[in-house]
């Protein structure tokens, strides 16, 4: 058994579309850099975050000058991502049911809901300036 020592990494990304691809390679390099190889997981793990980021720029009411933060931190049971950003936006913490096919939006939520095993949303306070939305993804055995 190998225990590993519980690790973080974070970037900044302008709320924009063309960072999107620089978003998914952050999530790839953390997982490997947090020792986390398995190619479902870190698939999954990526579209969830991809997901979240488009939606708190189409729904979060940031302002575009505002960033996204992004922090991936490994712990003893799996992959911790959280999202960072400063809008006036609103989450429900129920899954959504996915909505019909000829429906052309609406699915983001239920895709990041059916690809992680926990999602939390803490809206930013007096005490603190910052929305955070916490994606939490269970690793299986390597």
């Amino acid at each position: 058994m190998t225990i590993c020592e519980k690790k973080s990494m974070h970037c900044q990304f302008a709320q924009e579309l063309s960072e999107l691809e620089a978003v998914r390679a952050f999530v790839r390099f953390s997982c490997d850099a947090l020792q986390l190889h398995q190619e479902p997981f870190i698939h999954a793990a990526e579209l969830a975050t991809h997901e979240a980021f488009m939606n708190i720029m189409l729904h979060g009411g940031t302002l575009e000058s505002s960033p996204i933060i992004i922090e991936c931190e490994r712990q003893k049971e799996g992959l911790s991502l959280r999202l960072f950003d400063k809008g006036n936006g609103n989450f429900s913490p129920k899954a959504p049911v996915m909505p019909p096919p000829d429906v052309e939006r609406g699915r983001g939520l239920a895709i990041i809901f059916s690809l992680v095993d926990k999602v939390e949303f803490t809206q930013k306070s007096k005490m603190c300036e910052w929305n955070q939305l916490h994606l939490f993804k269970k690793c299986g055995p390597s």
